[in-house]
């Protein structure tokens, strides 16, 4: 082996990791409509979707879809795909754009899986900031402080905000329908426990609104209740 060659295997390394995504779901081939539908739930929230990652899922629409003309639509939204599921010819159109191919069966299958929590809780003693996500792998989330808007905080067990909530926070992200959020002001983007979320807006009940709440999943859909 010369030096070369011993230098380049010293400086990569792979490694496993845990992504969050959310799925976008498409149930037509109309372009104008799914243009018309994505404008209509991003101005409900313009940063919701900011620097997100999303795989695309194409499995429920029938008939063939100008693969081109949706990708420029996604483009123009801002969204950023980084994997699809579809069959037929949508998936042959799909793939010729490098883009990654993920299996409905993996996704769900990581999602459903009950893990234990192992690691021992992360506790984060300072307020985040717009722009900032934290992970809590295999653990429960503390964060003392205020989780601002555009900040993101994902845990595979129970979120703890001692502070108002502003940001977004996904709970149970390994599938974990037993986690809860727990915050003592909730004023969040969005809420999700095992890929179960909520976007919220200025319209949440008064009893809840900027009060201390428990989030839960209770089948299949999120419960927000004060305490």
């Amino acid at each position: 082996m010369n030096t070369t060659t011993q230098y380049l295997y010293s400086i990569i390394d792979f490694k496993g990791i845990t992504l969050y995504a959310i799925k976008l779901v498409i149930y037509s081939n109309d372009i104008n409509l799914i243009n018309i539908n994505l404008r209509q739930h991003i101005s409900k929230n313009p940063l919701f979707f900011q620097n997100e990652s999303l795989i695309l899922d194409l499995t429920n629409v029938n008939d063939d879809i100008d693969v081109k003309e949706l990708l420029n639509v996604l483009k123009q939204h801002k969204l950023n795909i980084i994997g699809f599921n579809a069959i037929g010819n949508n998936y042959s159109n799909l793939i010729i754009y490098g883009i990654p191919y993920i299996d409905n069966t993996y996704i769900n299958k990581n999602y459903n899986k009950q893990t234990s929590i192992q690691e021992p809780t992360l506790i984060i003693n300072k307020p985040l900031r717009s722009g900032q996500k934290i992970y809590a792998k295999n653990a429960d989330l503390v964060i003392i402080g205020m989780v601002s808007q555009g900040a993101e905080i994902i845990a595979d067990g129970h979120i703890h905000v001692y502070g108002p909530l502003r940001g977004k926070a996904i709970a149970g992200a390994n599938g974990n329908v037993k986690s809860c959020i727990f915050t003592t002001q909730l004023d969040a983007e969005l809420l999700s426990i095992s890929g179960i979320y909520n976007m919220l807006d200025n319209k949440l009940n008064k009893n809840i609104y900027n009060r201390p709440t428990l989030t839960y999943l209770y089948n299949e859909k999120l419960y927000i209740e004060s305490i």
